[in-house]
């Protein structure tokens, strides 16, 4: 705290002191009611006893995005609410999003940086924001298994393979692999 010194009746002026600052908000001037701009004190205004004046202080707003391979979602809060307290879309909401998002692909956490394909363990619900941030979600392909049951006599193949992606690019085996394991006792696939 700062004190001054003024005869009665007479302002502060050039005595005033400089306008503090705090990290996350914005001064938004002096009180005689702490929290509260009633009272207002200002350079001009004339002192007419002792008194204490009160810094008024107001967050500042920051907006979150959660950026869900090109669906965006947004949510805000004041300096230092929780991911999980924002108001609009929640750090919670937005990986219930993610995991509904993109078919075939597992969601696997946040990243703050888009070129990024590993998470960051530290994007929690209790992360406090102190800046307007995007988070990218990160996801894996999902990876299937797939065989081919050929009946009794033939052997069975099995390959693996990435959503979206076509029989002939299976791991393991392959289309033209299992078509040529059928040919058996005159039959063939």
């Amino acid at each position: 705290y700062t004190t001054r010194e003024a005869a009665y009746n007479t302002s502060l002026g050039s005595l005033m002191p400089d306008d503090p600052n705090r990290l996350g908000y914005t001064f938004n001037g002096w009180s005689t009611n702490s929290g509260t701009m009633e009272n207002q004190f200002t350079s001009s205004t004339a002192v007419t006893g002792a008194a204490t004046y009160y810094a008024i202080w107001s967050p500042h707003s920051y907006t979150v995005t959660f950026n869900l391979d090109g669906t965006i979602l947004t949510g805000s809060g004041f300096y230092n609410t929780s991911l999980g307290s924002l108001t609009g879309t929640t750090l919670g909401v937005a990986e219930a999003k993610a995991r509904e998002n993109k078919p075939g692909h597992a969601f696997l956490g946040w990243t703050t940086n888009s070129s990024l394909a590993t998470t960051d363990p530290s994007i929690t619900m209790d992360t406090n924001i102190t800046e307007n941030i995007t988070y990218y979600a990160v996801y894996q392909h999902d990876i299937y298994t797939i065989t081919f049951d050929y009946g009794e006599k033939l052997k069975n193949l099995t390959g693996t393979g990435i959503y979206g992606t076509s029989l002939g690019a299976l791991s393991g085996t392959s289309i033209e692999a299992a078509s040529a394991a059928a040919i058996v006792e005159g039959y063939r696939l």
